[in-house]
């Protein structure tokens, strides 16, 4: 019974129900993630304790190519959906598309020169922090996915790793790691992309509050 009186009374609070059409249910669920996460809301305390201020540094040096996942502002994000700890469905997805996207750019580039992925990229979560060699032509290519305009680098990754002279036994989760990778980009990347170009913004960062700014104008028109 108490349950149901703080029901009512929470209902007795709602001032409107409103509602929007999404294409399938993927994308149902990574809307009301977004929303959830940047926007707090007062009755739904799922994943509001997640930091929204999570950005993808890359940088170029001499032992190769550094993926930093971090709370300043870098090149590309936010993507609240990568902290450690998330677990919505589409911070699982978040998750193991990035790791999986480090496995391919690490075994593209790897080649036969190893015979076991690393340690630290080998899970379902990625590291906070790793490098990985990376050909000069391929650059354009990942700024592109992570910008969430193209995901060509998978393919690309694909192809790369098919002709190498990885153990054949390595093949099927690296196929796997291809379809996680471009869920990644789904979810990740190109949505927020499509909020940029919905709001005229150029390409670049996007830092929380003007995330959730954005997103409290579209709910509310």
């Amino acid at each position: 019974m108490t349950g149901r009186r703080r029901s009512r009374s929470r209902l007795d609070l709602v001032r409107s129900v409103r509602w929007e059409e999404c294409v399938d249910e993927e994308d149902a669920f990574a809307r009301e993630a977004d929303l959830i996460v940047l926007l707090r809301p007062r009755f739904n305390g799922s994943h509001t304790a997640q930091d929204p201020n999570l950005y993808v540094r890359v940088t170029d040096g001499p032992k190769g190519t550094t993926f930093d996942i971090t709370s300043d502002v870098a090149d590309h994000g936010c993507f609240p959906h990568l902290e450690k700890g998330a677990y919505s469905h589409t911070a699982k997805r978040t998750k193991t598309g990035f790791v999986a996207l480090l496995r391919l750019l690490w075994a593209a580039e790897a080649g036969g020169l190893a015979e076991r992925i690393p340690g630290r990229i080998s899970g379902p979560s990625p590291p906070h922090t790793h490098t990985t060699p990376l050909r000069a032509e391929l650059r354009p290519l990942l700024d592109d996915f992570l910008c969430g305009r193209d995901a060509a680098l998978v393919t690309t990754l694909w192809r790369a790793i098919a002709d190498s002279e990885l153990p054949d036994y390595m093949q099927p989760a690296l196929d796997r790691d291809a379809a996680a990778a471009a869920e990644l980009f789904t979810v990740g990347p190109r949505r927020l992309h499509a909020l940029r170009q919905r709001h005229g913004l150029p390409d670049g960062p996007v830092d929380p509050k003007t995330a959730a700014t954005l997103l409290r104008l579209e709910i509310a028109g």
